[in-house]
């Protein structure tokens, strides 16, 4: 059985298109918890719904960098999402 929950219908194509990025803070300073954890991830949640993409799943491991699943449409490249991300959240 198919897990047709995933993809996605275009008005010209069918796809499932996964990214998984990681990126870690300057130096790997340990700086991802607490209040700044939660804002970051409201912060990365509403750039994905501005620029038309999905995060399935968010992590923060040991405080000093972040793993995303992102789930996009073939029209956005993997090099605006990191930018996106990575720049607004900044």
């Amino acid at each position: 059985m198919k897990d047709t929950k995933r993809i996605t219908y275009g008005r010209t194509s069918v796809y499932n298109l996964n990214h998984h990025l990681i990126w870690g803070t300057k130096y790997r300073n340990k700086v991802l918890k607490g209040h700044v954890e939660e804002v970051l991830k409201q912060s990365l949640y509403d750039i994905a719904s501005k620029y038309g993409f999905t995060i399935a799943h968010m992590e923060i491991g040991k405080d000093d960098h972040i793993h995303l699943l992102v789930s996009a449409p073939p029209k956005l490249s993997v090099t605006n999402i990191m930018r996106w991300l990575k720049g607004i959240s900044a």
